[in-house]
């Protein structure tokens, strides 16, 4: 976290709270910071004079806390905390309107709750890090579920080992934390890892440098929705293999016993190919009257016996200029008379659904490729596109696996 923004937070909490904090987290400091009689820049500059003088890891584990907390001092970073205050059921009921009436701002709200209710602020930190990560997660499709998996300490624990147990052989993940939370149809499991020790130069409080080897913790991050069977995973660098391993590794730790097993869709184009865009448009509203466009984009053909593909993309919109119908299209762009064209399978398009939003707000499309691939997200638009696909005919359904017996829980 830079000097600016850590100054910036330092000035905005309650000096209470900052004495609190420093207590609960046993940091030594010259003075406590209610007692600094400076204000303004002046209060930053003796906390940071403070703050420099403390060790790495101190330092650290400060900069680590104020940044969640900087992160929850938003308004949406405050409605994550309160949905976290109804997941944790416990006897530690927080009066809010009496909270809000001792401490005005966000950010002595949030530093409150890390002191006071630190699972709440650990869900809401943890939700926050998963509402951020828009790109990078990989997809895996399981059985739907009647119900929601655990997240009991054991299950957490189990998943841990599991963890722990697979990434041993790479010399890493020596420990390992698993922080479990819940949104509408979706659970979330975090793990913590511990990754490779990184050798690195840091300059101490005289101005010499001094090597200093670190571990930090990495992430791991399956999102499973039990109402659709969809499994998401994020990783840093994944690959296919990695992939299906921490697959195989979340149905043996988490989904033991609940009868699921990995389910691929298989999808078809025949449908895309057939309809007319006012087809598709009328087909789609049966199931949402109010969606405003529907239309198939690109199209691909693979020529059979060749390494080789032709692609089909219609254009956007232009005054006095009308979009073609991927039919119609197809008719004018290839020649059936052509022996050519006549060994040519489809074998992946776009298809763009726009529901209600201004602009781009709303728009979803959907790249489909048979067999069994489509890259929709779980969001709820993308959730409404899957459904589409299986209405107008496009996804067939799913078929199971057996899945595979992971090394990690062996024995």
């Amino acid at each position: 976290m830079g000097k600016f923004l850590l100054d910036g937070m330092l000035m905005k909490v309650a000096p209470d709270l900052l004495d609190a904090y420093v207590c609960d987290r046993q940091i030594s400091l010259e003075r406590m910071p209610s007692a600094i009689t400076e204000t303004g820049g002046g209060f930053a500059d003796a906390m940071d004079r403070m703050i420099r003088a403390l060790s790495e890891e101190t330092r650290d584990l400060l900069d680590s806390d104020f940044r969640e907390v900087y992160h929850l001092s938003t308004g949406d970073g405050f409605a994550l905390l309160l949905d976290a205050l109804q997941v944790v059921d416990d006897d530690q009921a927080v009066d809010l309107p009496e909270l809000a009436e001792q401490y005005k701002s966000l950010q002595d709200r949030a530093l409150w709750c890390l002191l006071y209710r630190q699972e709440v602020f650990n869900i809401a930190a943890d939700r926050y890090k998963v509402v951020r990560v828009k790109t990078g997660w990989r997809h895996r499709d399981l059985q739907a579920l009647p119900a929601a998996p655990e997240i009991s300490p054991e299950i957490r624990q189990r998943l841990a080992d599991a963890v722990k147990a697979h990434f041993r052989k790479q010399l890493r993940g020596d420990y390992c934390i698993v922080r479990c939370h819940r949104k509408e149809e979706h659970t979330y499991y975090c793990a913590y890892p511990m990754d490779y020790a990184e050798r690195e130069l840091e300059y101490l409080a005289d101005g010499t440098l001094e090597p200093r080897t670190r571990r930090k913790p990495f992430d791991l991050i399956w999102r499973f929705n039990h109402r659709s069977g969809r499994l998401s995973i994020h990783t840093e660098e994944p690959t296919n293999d990695l992939i299906d391993a921490l697959r195989d590794l979340f149905l043996h730790a988490v989904l033991e016993g609940m009868d699921c097993a990995p389910a691929s869709h298989l999808f078809t184009l025949d449908p895309l190919l057939r309809m007319t865009e006012e087809t598709l448009l009328e087909r789609s509203r049966e199931m949402y009257p109010d969606l405003q466009s529907a239309r198939v984009k690109e199209v691909w053909y693979q020529m059979n016996g060749h390494n080789a593909m032709i692609a089909l993309k219609s254009g956007r919109e232009r005054a006095g200029e009308a979009v073609p119908s991927m039919p119609e299209l197809h008719q004018r762009a290839l020649n059936h008379a052509d022996t050519l064209t006549q060994n040519m399978t489809a074998v992946a398009a776009r298809v763009q659904f726009k529901f209600q939003g201004k602009g781009r707000r709303g728009s979803v499309t959907a790249h489909v490729r048979v067999p069994d691939y489509c890259d929709l997200d779980d969001t709820p638009n993308e959730r409404k596109a899957m459904r589409l696909l299986a209405h107008l005919g496009v996804d067939r359904g799913g078929h199971e696996r057996t899945p595979a017996t992971h090394s990690s829980l062996s024995g």
